[in-house]
């Protein structure tokens, strides 16, 4: 048996490898889509054999699974935030932009959420999970502000601008990649948070009393 010191290092560099591979995977998927690229794509691209890869992912569901998983306890992370944050403005347009930025660095996962949840039933169940745990999580931002008195206390207010705001978060960098391919991520990010934001903002100014 080789010494802790040696096993050690070997398990280092499986990791690095790992870590190496799942980099590679993400670039490729995001640059080519969820359905085109295979495995051996993803070997070339790092100039390794696919055993080499085999060795450390059983083929591209194993790649899917690893870099979803990945995102799952990103945004788990993301959603506690926003359930936790102060009921202010500012603070809902800072969580939006950060689930938008992580929604980014995932875009393959999102540019066809029916065809993602199509690869396995691990994924299907996670990314219904992830979106219901994101509209859990903006209606209760949206019921504090109006208990705040941001948001007018109108009836079913806070559920319909949850529902307005997933569906702009899920879809609105999709819209802005065919109007702007271009576009530097950052700039998309940006733009689509504003765009989410317009939903609440147009309440937020009925709430304001009148001015005599």
């Amino acid at each position: 048996m080789p010494p802790p010191s040696k096993r050690a290092g070997t398990a280092m560099r499986a990791q690095k490898t790992k870590e190496r591979i799942l980099a590679a995977a993400l670039k490729i998927f995001q640059d080519e889509g969820l359905h085109t690229p295979s495995a051996v794509d993803v070997a070339s691209a790092l100039s390794i054999s696919p055993g080499h890869l085999y060795y450390h992912f059983k083929g591209k569901p194993e790649l899917i699974a690893a870099l979803y998983e990945g995102h799952r306890q990103e945004m788990a992370m993301i959603l506690n935030g926003i359930v936790g944050a102060d009921p202010k403005l500012e603070e809902l347009w800072t969580h939006v932009q950060i689930v938008l930025e992580e929604i980014q660095d995932m875009r393959f996962l999102y540019r066809d959420l029916h065809a993602a949840c199509a690869v396995s039933e691990t994924l299907d169940k996670g990314m219904r999970g992830i979106v219901a745990g994101l509209r859990r999580a903006l209606h209760g931002f949206l019921e504090k502000l109006t208990k705040a008195g941001t948001l007018p206390p109108k009836e079913g207010l806070p559920a319909m601008l949850a529902e307005q705001m997933v569906q702009a978060i899920l879809t609105r960098m999709n819209v802005q990649e065919i109007d702007a391919p271009n576009e530097a991520p950052r700039e998309q990010v940006a733009r689509a948070a504003l765009f989410v934001m317009t939903f609440v903002a147009a309440h937020v100014e009925n709430a304001m009393p009148a001015k005599r």
